[in-house]
């Protein structure tokens, strides 16, 4: 037990060292690719293997298809360049293999980077802008092995300089054939749709992403645990000219799944529980632009959920979040 201990202290030690300075040089929304909590390496970002409770828009909507009865959840999060973001949201789970959810959120971000088309991604310039989110999602067990959801979100985007309305879709599978001996796959497709007008000459994409998850879930005794690895591109808004009107959904696929080998991240998790009350979890992103570092707490107790998380960023104030969950 102790030497289980001083790994988790070594790693933290680790994370703290080589947490990545964020203030020289504003990296777009790369950070969230690890910032979203609580973390299971098996299932993505945004999953709570104790509570199957939190799960959000950027989330893999076939996680649904596990949710509890009916949650409440609210997220707070800051992140380090002056970003925001709060939402809120409802699932329910219908009967045995059907779950929805339906929720609101807000974005606000003063200092964006904006870059150029795919895949180019030369940075084009920052702009500031804040964005008014409602959406919902469906996840459906196929099979016991197979759970698919998708989702979409229509988006206000306002900006001192343009605004304009859009909608993006998100699309997952959960995946644990019994040939993988315990071990769940994840695939997650996440904001892709039409580019929303930016200004007279211009349009900007929402900021897509990929990633593929594989875990293990690990139960001794009263303990549990998740480890596993994660690899998928990061996100970004893209700028791209207005009269392109060629550059349809399609493409927007096409070219961020051919990007994905120059700005691949790396992502690996563990994930503990104690006595179905207390969740620590640490994660380590490399790869691409970005070199930082995860650790959260989640506490459970009756039917209500606590969960907080911060991202290590050297010369920076880091990044949180916080989230509030109830169980009905």
């Amino acid at each position: 037990m102790k030497r289980r201990w001083l790994i988790i202290l070594i790693f933290c030690w680790v994370t703290l060292i080589f947490g990545e300075d964020f203030s020289s040089n504003n990296r777009g929304l790369s950070v969230l690719e690890i910032n979203t909590s609580p973390i299971s390496a098996s299932l993505g970002s945004g999953y709570s293997v104790f509570g199957h409770i939190i799960t959000s828009f950027l989330d893999n909507p076939a996680m649904l298809a596990e949710t509890e009865n009916i949650n409440m959840v609210f997220n707070h999060e800051e992140l380090g360049f002056d970003v925001r973001r709060d939402d809120i949201y409802f699932s329910k789970k219908l009967n045995n293999k059907l779950g929805i959810m339906m929720g609101i959120g807000y974005f606000n971000g003063g200092a964006i980077e904006l870059r150029g088309i795919v895949p180019q991604d030369i940075p084009y310039s920052t702009t500031s802008f804040s964005d008014f989110i409602a959406g919902g999602s469906v996840g459906y067990e196929i099979y016991k092995e197979l759970k698919a959801g998708i989702g979409v979100k229509f988006i206000s985007q306002n900006s001192y300089i343009y605004s304009g309305t859009g909608v993006s879709f998100d699309g997952g599978v959960l995946f644990s054939p019994s040939i993988l001996k315990g071990i769940t796959g994840s695939v997650i497709f996440n904001n892709f749709g039409p580019a929303v007008n930016f200004g007279e000459t211009q349009k900007v994409t929402q900021p897509s992403r990929v990633r593929f998850a594989m875990g293990k879930r690990i139960d001794i005794r009263r303990y549990k645990s998740n480890i596993g690895i994660s690899i998928g591109g990061y996100s970004k808004y893209y700028v791209i000219p207005y009269s392109d009107t060629s550059y349809t959904f399609s493409d927007n696929v096409k070219n961020f799944v051919s990007s994905i080998p120059d700005r691949a991240v790396t992502d690996f998790d563990f994930d503990y529980i104690f006595d179905n009350r207390i969740n620590l979890r640490l994660s380590y992103l490399v790869g691409g632009e970005n070199t930082i570092a995860n650790v959260g707490l989640g506490i459970m107790l009756s039917r209500f959920r606590f969960d907080y998380s911060y991202t290590v960023e050297q010369s920076t104030n880091g990044t949180h979040r916080m989230s509030i969950g109830v169980n009905y």
